[in-house]
């Protein structure tokens, strides 16, 4: 029976990515760092890369994310992106008008090329069992206001709290079906440049399939419908295998199906790097050898 819920979900998931909807404002929801639960790793340094041909968009991220602490149940983590955001000619206020506070001026915020720090975020990534859904993995992120409004809609200086839950089942061999859903609520900004209209509660359905042919090596193709402000219709490929005994290779492929005038970007690529943690050496610091 649950091998049916699992494949209902992944129909119905694919399914959305031929819906329609109205084109409105809402944040980047990126994605939570699952990747750490399962390589046993402490730090990911990765860089992105997103396109939009169609408005001129484009986004840069460089991304530090460390564990923080971790036990038989889960792990503690803390990020923080470095965002470069290119709006070409259409600003954000100009795409979407609705997310203009009573203080945003014309052409706000007057530069094409906007840089800076992301919101830092601190999140919990766990497993745990459920009756009737069996295990399932969930995390919890709250994204701190400690970024600048003109990055919006990729980061501005507010509060996000995101929830999402998560249930493989395995299906043959190394292959494993999975589902999932969360959701996001966002506070408006500090300020009254934008709008409370451009921080619409959010939620999102996935599904997908994993392969691990090996104990270091995992392939996963997932499909993510998003609704709440913007339409988001989008499919991911990721890939995770070792360089050497401690060293990972992430790489990652998102194309955007929702129509230009909800999307953020239509492709994107990523690639990282995860590294076990820095210990201190043992013994007194000031010993000497």
């Amino acid at each position: 029976m649950t091998g049916t819920v699992g494949r209902c979900a992944l129909a119905a998931v694919f399914c959305s990515l031929l819906a329609s909807a109205s084109g409105a404002a809402a944040p980047w929801d990126d994605d939570l760092p699952w990747p750490f639960l399962d390589d046993g790793r402490a730090f990911r340094l990765a860089a992105s890369r997103f396109d939009d041909p169609a408005t001129g968009w484009s986004l840069g991220v460089l991304e530090i994310a460390t564990v923080l602490r971790r036990d038989d149940a889960g792990l503690a983590y803390l990020r923080w992106p470095h965002l470069n955001f290119s709006s070409a000619e259409q600003p954000v206020l100009t795409r979407w008008p609705e997310a203009a506070g009573e203080g945003a001026a014309a052409g706000w915020p007057g530069e094409t090329q906007v840089s800076g720090w992301g919101r830092p975020a601190a999140g919990y990534l766990g497993r745990t069992k459920a009756p009737w859904l069996g295990p399932l993995v969930c995390g919890a992120e709250l994204a701190l206001p400690f970024a600048a409004n003109a990055l919006y809609p990729f980061a501005a200086r507010s509060f996000a709290l995101r929830l999402q839950v998560r249930r493989a089942w395995r299906i043959a061999g190394d292959f494993t079906l999975e589902a999932g859903g969360g959701r996001t609520l966002n506070l408006g900004a500090s300020g009254d440049v934008l709008s409370s209209a451009a921080f619409p509660g959010r939620s999102e359905l996935s599904a997908g399939i994993g392969w691990k042919p090996d104990s270091a090596t995992t392939v996963g193709l997932a499909a993510t419908s998003g609704g709440g402000g913007r339409d988001s219709r989008r499919l991911q490929l990721a890939l995770s295998w070792p360089l050497n005994d401690e060293v990972r290779l992430q790489a990652g492929w998102t194309h955007e199906f929702a129509g230009a005038a909800d999307r953020l970007f239509r492709d994107g690529f990523s690639l990282g790097l995860s590294l076990p943690g820095i210990s201190a050496p043992a013994g007194k610091v000031d010993e000497s050898p």
